[in-house]
C-alpha cells in the first residue's frame, strides 16, 4: 500500500470526529467563530458565546448518537431545552 498524501492527510484531520468531547466543542466554537460571526453569515451572532435577539448564551450539545432514531430522538430533546 501506498503512503497516504499530504492532502489525503489534511482531509482525514478535518473529517474525523475527536474521542473527546471538550476537543468536539472546542472545535465547534471554532468554527462558529471563524464562518458564522467573522464572516458574518448571521446578522445575530455576535460571536461563538453570544448570539440571538435579544443576545444571550448559546448552548452546544455533544451528542454520541449512532443511529437514525437516536439522532432524531436528541433533536427533539434539544428542541424542547430550546423552547423551555
Amino acid at each position: 500500500a501506498t503512503e497516504p498524501t499530504e492532502e489525503e492527510l489534511r482531509f482525514e484531520k478535518l473529517i474525523s470526529v475527536p474521542k473527546d468531547d471538550k476537543e468536539v466543542l472546542m472545535k465547534t466554537r471554532d468554527w462558529v467563530n471563524i464562518i458564522i460571526s467573522d464572516m458574518g453569515i448571521c446578522p445575530f451572532s455576535q460571536s461563538a458565546d453570544k448570539a440571538g435577539l435579544p443576545v444571550g448564551g448559546v448552548h452546544y450539545p455533544v451528542s454520541r448518537v449512532k443511529g437514525a432514531e437516536e439522532c432524531y430522538a436528541k433533536y427533539w430533546s434539544e428542541v424542547n431545552y430550546l423552547i423551555s
